[in-house]
Order: C-alpha cells, then structure tokens, then sequence
C-alpha cells in the first residue's frame, strides 16, 4: 500500500512542502528558500521588485558547468550541463534549486560511454527533463540523450537515440527540448558527420 502518490507536492504549512517519494513510501519534506512561501504544493516567490533574495552558486563538483537553466512553475530552477571529473569521461549533470539558487537535489550520469553531457532542460508538471548527448559508441559518433527526473529528483530513466545507420562516424545531438503537452518530448539538434564541417 503507498502512502503517497509519487511525485505529489503539498505544503506543510507555509514555509515548507513535501514531495511524495518516486517509490510512494513516504515523503520528503524541503524548506521554502528566503523570500517564498508554500502555496498550491510549491515555493512562490513572496516578494517584490527589486527585493534582495540571496543568491547561491553550484561548484559543487568541482569541474561542473550548467549552460542549460530552465524556470519551473513553483519558482524553483533546473539546471543542466556537465561535469569533467579529473582525469574521468565527462557526465551528464542535473540539478534542482529553489527561487535562491540553493541546491534541492543533483545528480550526475555516467551512462556506460565515452562522453556524455547535457544542453537543455524543461520542465511539465512533475516531470522534469534534460536533454544532451551520449558518445562516442562502436555504432556512432554520438546519440541524442533524453534524462527525465521526478520533482523530488529521486527516480531517473534515460532513453537515447541514434543513427539507424550504424556509421561510427555518424553522430547525433540533441541542443534544444520542449514538452508536447501530453507526457511526450520534442528534442532537435543535429546529425554530423565526425571530422567534418558541421
């Protein structure tokens, strides 16, 4: 029996919610950032133009970079990108923070290849998503790469597509995301050749 529904939201009072677990368990409760308050099963921003509501930045790992940042509806970020770990194959990188930039949850992927990173990130309801690229691999330069994540960050699936070709000098990328409405992805980006003008 589940004691939530997974992926539920609900406040606690003003200055917390709880996110229902990806297994439905139980929940997790996370504080409200300075400046927001519980409403509706999110963070809202409490504020007015111009006020001062702190600021925080990820280097945590060190190596991290997030080109891809994206607003969800609760006034919290998702951010994107990848981390080189010294002397490692790069990961895709994905994180969660509240109104302030501090960090509600991250996560970093390895994904069994050479390379991987990530460089959009959009959001639809509770599902959170990033897109990027995985390679190279034997059977092509590189593969569009779909990360989509629960709110609360805890249950993650990959899906990754390729070149039906098998050319190893073939690759895909994928540089830009948007939800279709229904619980389905539009991904665009590229397919190149490697070694050559793209």
């Amino acid at each position: 029996i589940l004691a939530c529904t997974p992926g539920t939201a609900v406040c606690e009072g003003q200055d917390a919610l709880k996110l229902c677990k990806a297994d439905g368990s139980g929940w997790t409760t996370i504080a409200c950032a300075k400046g927001t308050a519980c409403e509706a099963g999110g963070c809202k921003l409490q504020c007015k133009p111009g006020d001062d509501l702190g600021s925080d930045t990820v280097n945590d790992p060190a190596g991290a970079s997030f080109p891809a940042v994206a607003a969800l509806a609760d006034d919290s970020w998702l951010v994107a990108g990848e981390w080189k770990p010294k002397g490692g194959k790069p990961h895709g990188l994905m994180a969660r923070t509240d109104p302030a930039g501090k960090v509600i949850w991250k996560q970093a992927f390895e994904a069994g290849y050479e390379g991987a990173q990530l460089n959009d990130a959009a959001g639809a309801g509770q599902v959170l998503a990033a897109a990027g690229s995985l390679g190279p691999t034997s059977k092509s330069d590189g593969a569009m790469w779909l990360v989509r994540t629960n709110a609360a960050g805890t249950s993650f699936e990959h899906s990754k597509y390729s070149d039906p070709s098998d050319n190893p000098a073939i690759g895909w990328r994928a540089l830009a995301m948007a939800s279709d409405g229904t619980g389905g992805w539009f991904l665009a980006g590229v397919r190149y050749t490697a070694n050559a003008p793209q």
